[in-house]
């Protein structure tokens, strides 16, 4: 074979290798080898899928009832007596009758309490055994008027919850009951309306009005007297507006407050 031959076959067989160099790796198959498949987890965008979660546990049931009683310190005088019920966890809750006493042996409060919670009307004693107070209870909270009496069977205080907050006018009076010291009006557990205060001689003391909790408008105050002390704007909660001090020499002075902030002063 000749020269030129030999090198024509070298330059033939270095091109196959070549090409086949530049093709893709077959599989046994013969087809080309798969891509690797992505490391990255895509969430998951199917319906949703629910697990069962099995009966919800049994409530606990009663496995005794009794009266429970609680002495004064070093004495046989008895400070508590209620009955309770334990339950199969182990739990202990008041429910029936519930009575407490001084350490005169004088009832101080007798009640009853269902499953935890006060319910009914509760009647609190004073140490002569003069009533001091009834409140009803609805779920637990107070709910409904309370007169509250003096040692002597005097009123000196009226209130109102509803749902266990203040409600309506609440009052309170003097030891005698004859003079009314304060009066105020609340809705849903907040102060709104007119609240007044007296000195114990009737003379008006302070006015002011709230509004869902918060001052509003304008407050004055007296002395006991009836000489006007003071007259303060306010608007929701905050001093806002022209504040007025009197002075006992007669010396007046002005305050201008924004927002709760002094911002001028005259006098």
């Amino acid at each position: 074979m000749s020269s030129r031959r030999l090198r024509l076959l070298s330059v033939g067989l270095a091109m196959s290798v070549g090409l086949l160099a530049a093709l893709p790796a077959r599989s046994q198959e013969g087809s080309a080898a798969p891509k690797r498949e992505s490391a990255k987890i895509e969430a998951y965008t199917g319906p949703p899928i629910y697990l069962p979660t099995g009966d919800a546990p049994p409530a606990p049931a009663q496995v005794q009832s009794k009266v429970v009683t609680e002495n004064f310190p070093n004495t046989e005088t008895v400070r508590f007596e209620r009955r309770v019920v334990k339950y199969s966890d182990n739990s202990i809750v008041s429910d029936g009758s519930h009575k407490e006493y001084y350490s005169s042996g004088q009832l101080y409060v007798s009640g009853e309490y269902s499953v935890g919670k006060a319910i009914g009307k509760w009647t609190y004693y004073h140490p002569s055994g003069k009533v001091a107070k009834e409140v009803t209870f609805k779920d637990g909270k107070p709910d409904g008027p309370v007169v509250v009496n003096s040692p002597e069977g005097k009123p000196i205080a009226r209130r109102e919850y509803a749902e266990g907050r203040r409600a309506g006018t609440w009052e309170s009076f003097t030891p005698d009951g004859e003079q009314k010291l304060r009066e105020e009006r609340y809705a849903e557990g907040k102060a709104n309306g007119e609240f007044k205060v007296w000195y114990t001689n009737g003379q008006l003391r302070q006015q002011i009005n709230f509004v869902d909790g918060k001052r509003e408008g304008l407050a004055t105050e007296w002395s006991r007297v009836g000489d006007k002390r003071a007259e303060v704007n306010y608007r929701d909660g905050k001093k806002d507006g022209v504040a007025t001090i009197y002075g006992r020499d007669g010396k007046v002075v002005k305050q201008t407050y924004e927002a709760g902030r002094l911002v001028s002063r005259e006098g």
